[in-house]
């Protein structure tokens, strides 16, 4: 049984696309707190805190197709330009 106006059984799921364009609202006090977030770590503490963010981000989202497609953007975005 479906929630009211939600996905019942029998639907297709329709699949959601990685967004690359800007959506969040003040990006530069989000970037300033995330660096602050850093600060007085060492570079360990700092890929951990990082590591955390990414799994919470990742849980939030929960969409493997989305997760995937931002992995494979991520990482083509992070090769050097020849």
């Amino acid at each position: 049984m479906g929630v009211p106006g939600g996905i019942g059984a029998g639907q297709a799921r329709m699949a959601a696309k990685l967004r690359t364009e800007l959506g969040v609202e003040n990006p530069d006090d989000f970037y300033a707190q995330l660096i602050e977030l850093h600060e007085g770590l060492s570079s360990a503490e700092s890929h951990k805190l990082n590591a955390k963010v990414i799994l919470m981000l990742a849980n939030h989202i929960g969409d493997a197709e989305v997760l995937n497609e931002t992995l494979t953007y991520a990482r083509e975005k992070s090769r050097p330009q020849t």
